[in-house]
């Protein structure tokens, strides 16, 4: 005496099927993903490692916002054509 009709195995099948097939997709693109990135993963490390040992170097010499904009606007005025008068 089986409680499950042949309906509901076939559908079970079927949702199990595609469960199946979904994740052979995304397994299969995250490989081709891999096989992409892989040849810069030796540059990406050692941008990591450089970008960490020179950020305290970097906030050092790091020029305020405040001032940067002042910057800013005083090159701006100074690259300014002159207005004949």
């Amino acid at each position: 005496m089986n409680n499950i009709s042949d309906g509901q195995s076939r559908l079970t099948a079927a949702v199990l099927l595609e469960v199946l097939v979904r994740g052979a997709v995304i397994g299969g693109l995250a490989y081709f993903c891999y096989l992409v990135v892989s040849p810069f993963m030796p540059l990406m490390l050692w941008g990591l490692i450089l970008a960490m040992m020179f950020y305290p170097l970097h906030q050092k010499l790091a020029i305020p916002a405040g001032l940067l904009a002042a910057v800013w606007a005083l090159s701006a005025v100074a690259a300014s054509p002159e207005m004949p008068g």
